[in-house]
């Protein structure tokens, strides 16, 4: 009799600390890394840009920069088990051809080498509002579109206000319409400030280049990924500590948003640098392997 109490105890203790573990386990498993591949894709190649939009006051301090510098443009895969996100998205085949972008190959190309159709992606976070980086969002129409609330409000609001930024279309109008459009469509999500979308998947608000822009950080079971954005634009930005030239904000605020970035001491990828190319793993022509 006192044996089978005694068991009966037992039993009990275990039950109670299975309802413990296994809740414990649950949330344990909801803050891993989802993050199961991350990609970097080359949409195509922006006209060479001057030393000084590249580089904060150009030859004036780095002499040895030579004037014309290539800029490739990427976007970003990152494969969950449940999700296919980009951050960014490239540039629509038309939007290509009428800026004669060079070496350029449309999303659906590129993302089948990678096994996936456009109608796979369902999320796409957007640095900032730029051409280059979101003129590609009515080839995905069945994503959900993340950016910042100030990216947003710049693009509708602050941007078209002035004349300067009418005539140079940053933005263009076809982006502040597509932007109320996905907000009408209920697929723009707004996003205030630092903030985890997903778990393991963080933005970090920085502006200076732009109203709004964000970098996005990928936890991982090494170094975190940390796709920069706009705010760096190049290795060289970072080597030789010197901050992009191109802005429609405030230096202030790249320089502050490259050391919260330096802090998290993971791998920095810039937006627009060919070697990104060469320091990570190949797939194919114009894409590599960032993580595992």
């Amino acid at each position: 009799m006192k044996s089978s109490k005694r068991l009966a105890r037992v039993f009990l203790v275990l039950a109670v600390v299975g309802l413990v573990v296994l809740p414990l386990a649950a949330i344990a498993a909801e803050q891993q890394p989802i993050a199961k591949s991350v990609y970097a894709v080359m949409a195509g190649d922006l006209p060479p840009m001057t030393s000084n939009s590249a580089f904060w006051q150009g030859a004036r301090f780095f002499p040895e920069i030579k004037e014309r510098i290539r800029v490739p443009m990427f976007y970003y895969l990152i494969k969950t088990d449940k999700q296919n996100i980009l951050v960014d998205c490239g540039l629509n085949p038309q939007s290509a051809a009428e800026r004669k972008i060079a070496n350029y190959s449309p999303p659906d190309v590129m993302l089948g080498k990678l096994g996936l159709k456009v109608s796979d992606i369902d999320t796409i976070i957007l640095t900032h509002g730029h051409w280059d980086h979101a003129d590609g969002l009515e080839v995905f129409p069945k994503a959900k579109i993340y950016i910042q609330r100030n990216c947003y409000r710049w693009m509708v609001e602050g941007g078209p206000e002035f004349p300067l930024f009418r005539k140079y279309n940053y933005p263009s109008k076809k982006m502040s319409l597509a932007m109320l459009t996905l907000m009408w469509d209920g697929r723009l999500k707004l996003v205030d400030g630092d903030a985890e979308l997903f778990p393991g998947i963080k933005v970090i608000e920085i502006g200076g280049h732009h109203q709004g822009l964000q970098s996005i950080v990928i936890e991982t079971k090494d170094k975190p990924i940390i796709l920069t954005g706009d705010t760096v634009y190049s290795y060289a930005n970072l080597e030789k500590d010197h901050p992009i030239g191109l802005l429609q904000g405030d230096l202030v605020d790249v320089v502050k948003g490259v050391e919260r970035m330096r802090a998290l001491n993971g791998v920095l990828v810039p937006a627009h640098d060919e070697k990104v190319l060469e320091r990570f793993k190949p797939v194919d022509k114009n894409i590599v392997q960032l993580y595992p």
